[in-house]
């Protein structure tokens, strides 16, 4: 999968002022930890959820975040239960275990389409 689902708010989800708090940084640090957090979950392969084994040195190379600071979030983190047993704890609820596929929503829309087509009536029997 290419992508995550997110949520309207999510970059300044009131949560990450309380993290920020309790971790000693910023606000916006916190949210940045939390997507590179999200985009880590949804690219592990072996467990999609999974933050385990998110790398702090390397993100904090990334980032320029102080490393400590960035682990500190993320023991806040499971403080809250916002990771449990090293995954995100709405991870489940908010990514689909299939994509959506519009196919079969998009074939109904082509036939109710067509089936409005057929019962118009034709140029001819509208000039009659």
């Amino acid at each position: 999968m290419d992508w995550f689902r997110s949520w309207h708010g999510a970059p300044t989800d009131p949560k990450w002022l309380l993290i920020a708090k309790r971790s000693e940084t910023q606000a916006g640090v916190v949210s940045a930890i939390v997507w590179a957090l999200f985009d880590f979950a949804s690219q592990n392969s072996a467990e999609r959820g999974s933050v385990e084994a998110f790398d702090a040195e390397t993100y904090a190379a990334f980032s320029g975040f102080d490393e400590d600071a960035i682990k500190r979030v993320i023991e806040c983190l499971k403080e809250k239960k916002l990771i449990i047993d090293g995954h995100l704890s709405a991870w489940e609820k908010r990514q689909p275990k299939r994509e959506d596929n519009s196919t079969a929503r998009v074939r109904e829309h082509r036939n109710a389409v067509k089936r409005n087509e057929t019962q118009k009536p034709s140029r001819e029997e509208k000039i009659r």
